[in-house]
């Protein structure tokens, strides 16, 4: 009669077994991170293209309404200049061309009106949309009043110009 000793062989086996178990442990493990990662990505790509079409969205819902806005303050205007109250039709062009600092960056700080000039101060980033927004003034001026730059101060605190302005 033949011994044959099966420890070593069970002890392969064994091993192998738990080698196998582990590395489908590993393996598991790797397809969630996997996963976990493309639709991490895809949901972000998916959520910022999404906010940028609702960005767009909003952009021209406020151009549309500011364009509505614009278009209802030139019929005032043309109505009051067909009534022949040019005052008031200045005062509302004024208003209306003020109303458009914000898109040149600026906002109105002051302004004082009389019959004949109107003075006021305009806080600007930069000198350039000073100087864009006198021009689109100038150029559609309806009355013969034009904008003129009478001086410019820097403010060093905040960074900003302040502008005096003559219509």
């Amino acid at each position: 009669m033949v011994e044959i000793n099966l420890l070593p062989w069970r002890f392969y086996v064994n091993q192998n077994k738990k080698l196998q178990k582990k590395n489908r442990y590993i393996f598991t493990i790797l397809m969630i991170i996997i996963l976990w990662v493309i639709l991490h990505v895809g949901l972000n790509q998916m959520i910022k293209k999404h906010s940028i079409l609702l960005g767009n969205l909003k952009y021209q819902y406020d151009f549309n309404q500011h364009n509505l806005f614009l278009s209802d303050q030139e019929q005032k205007i043309q109505i009051l200049f067909n009534k022949n109250e040019a005052l008031e039709a200045d005062w509302f062009f004024l208003i209306n061309k003020l109303s458009l600092l914000s898109s040149h960056g600026m906002y109105l700080d002051k302004i004082n009106y009389s019959g004949r000039e109107v003075k006021i101060i305009i806080e600007a980033k930069n000198i350039t949309d000073v100087i864009g927004w006198v021009e689109d003034f100038n150029k559609q001026s309806l009355h013969g009043r034009i904008a003129r730059i009478v001086s410019v101060e820097h403010i060093h605190l905040s960074d900003t110009l302040r502008c005096y302005i003559f219509i």
